[in-house]
């Protein structure tokens, strides 16, 4: 598998029971939560925080032409951000490291 068929893995369309309005900023928690080498579906913000060796990013679930790129970042207590409404599109190779 390569790296755009393994990123491609993260789309899946919105479930039925999904929120009919998705949050535009959404907090995710503490970094510690969250594992090297995992993805995990947070359904407020209806996109895939990953977690690899370079840091956290986060893919938009409801777009599946293409890969969508959330920006991601930390608040001011410490917590995931993860935004829909960062003005410019997010470089695939930029990471949160925390």
């Amino acid at each position: 598998m390569n790296r755009r068929q393994f990123l491609r893995s993260f789309i899946t369309l919105p479930r039925e029971d999904s929120p009919a309005a998705v949050q535009s900023v959404t907090t995710a928690g503490s970094p510690r939560r969250y594992a090297r080498g995992t993805r995990t579906l947070i359904e407020d913000a209806q996109a895939w925080l990953c977690r690899d060796d370079g840091g956290f990013f986060a893919i938009d679930a409801l777009h599946t032409d293409e890969l969508h790129y959330l920006y991601v970042d930390l608040d001011a207590q410490g917590q995931i951000v993860i935004s829909r409404d960062h003005n410019q599109k997010v470089d695939p190779r930029d990471r949160l490291m925390a």
